[in-house]
């Protein structure tokens, strides 16, 4: 016992020493326990609303559920590759052939791809505290706690193992707050703060919000935060219902994070906002592709079970099931000589509509406002070949 005690003491007596030397390189050791002050009961804290009962953690890294969210995201390559304030420099000309032309956009392109990849979506960790023993004997031998860090390179910063020896003699895992400030600490990550941005602050998120700095907080938060953090979630939710409220979908298509948040409103069941948004834009694929996200998402809800019911030709159409599917069954069939037409998207969008939308009224009325200018485009059309002898 005399032994081990005196080991410990040798122990305390070393990180003393590590804590004065840290003190003289400006670093508050000490104050490494207080990350986040705002933070309020780590131990209980509550899963979001949106996503305690479904696990999107495995829904959204699908190649289906994937393969939707890149497509209604777009690439607008004028929004990706847009101007940033930067000092002046000559431009530079260059001749191609249209085969070097071609590599040069299918290289933007991938540029493009890399630069949208979105951020994951996860549910949020909670800080439960693990202890790794109990020893009385060091209780009231320093008033102040004490922290093990493992700095070893090639560690991964979320496996890496912090531990903290408390003054009552507890040694126990470092918390999250406790986690994040000795990895930054040590493997400082650039743009990433020890202690919470102002910005994230209530007061100056609500006036960035107001001036629709949508991306700007987006990306500060990434960089911030890891993607399970509590606080990042809420800050990101925070800022998906602004958008919501403003109806600023726009803001944030062709970004990275247009993706992670038609997926968060198909998960809280307020999508409603979004589809109009698109409908009003003629986006009317991306409308069909939000509906079939949401089957995805809620496969019990009314939408994707009157999906399943309805096995005739017609309600095939009518709710878009996967043609290729149905073409095998019925190759003879027209559906399985033509791509999936306008026609299956407004038909889905329309049964998300009789059963499902929380805003029946509004998105029946674009809908229809939709399909009005578009039987009149075709008359003109119409109109315009038979003018020129076409028929």
């Amino acid at each position: 016992m005399n032994m081990a005690i005196t080991i410990r003491n040798i122990m305390l007596i070393c990180n003393r020493v590590i804590v004065k030397q840290q003190t003289l390189l400006g670093r508050p050791f000490m104050s490494s326990f207080k990350l986040y002050e705002n933070r309020k009961n780590e131990e209980t804290l509550e899963e979001s609303e949106t996503i305690k009962d479904i696990d999107v953690e495995k829904i959204f890294i699908q190649p289906k559920v994937q393969e939707i969210l890149k497509r209604i995201r777009h690439i607008n390559m004028d929004k990706v590759f847009r101007t940033v304030t930067k000092p002046l420099s000559l431009p530079r000309y260059q001749f191609l052939t249209e085969e070097e032309l071609q590599q040069q956009l299918e290289e933007a392109r991938q540029k493009a791809e890399i630069k949208l990849q979105m951020p994951p979506v996860l549910k949020p960790k909670p800080s439960v505290t693990e202890i790794l023993s109990y020893d009385p004997e060091l209780q009231g031998l320093d008033n102040f706690k004490i922290v093990f860090t493992d700095i070893t390179y090639g560690i991964s910063d979320r496996q890496r193992l912090i531990v903290v020896r408390d003054t009552d003699g507890t040694l126990r895992k470092a918390k999250r707050g406790e986690r994040h400030r000795m990895n930054q600490t040590y493997f400082p990550q650039n743009g990433r703060k020890h202690k919470l941005p102002i910005m994230f602050e209530d007061e100056h998120l609500d006036n960035l919000l107001q001036r629709e700095k949508y991306e700007f907080v987006l990306d500060r938060a990434c960089l911030q935060f890891e993607p399970d953090d509590p606080d990042y979630i809420k800050i990101i939710e925070k800022t998906y219902q602004h958008i919501d409220t403003t109806r600023s979908f726009n803001e944030l298509r062709s970004t990275r994070h247009f993706g992670s948040m038609a997926f968060y409103f198909v998960v809280a069941r307020k999508m409603d906002n979004l589809l109009l948004d698109m409908i009003q834009r003629k986006l009317i694929s991306d409308a069909a592709d939000l509906v079939r996200l949401y089957c995805i998402v809620h496969p019990d809800s009314d939408t994707a079970q009157q999906s399943v019911s309805e096995g005739d030709d017609l309600g095939i159409v009518k709710v878009g099931i996967n043609k290729e599917v149905y073409s095998n069954v019925r190759p003879d069939s027209d559906t399985a000589q033509q791509s999936v037409s306008e026609g299956d998207d407004l038909g889905i969008v329309k049964i998300f509509l009789q059963y499902d939308s929380r805003k029946k009224g509004n998105l029946e009325l674009a809908l229809q406002t939709y399909e009005d200018m578009q039987k009149q485009r075709h008359i003109v059309e119409e109109g315009v070949k038979s003018a020129h002898g076409h028929t």
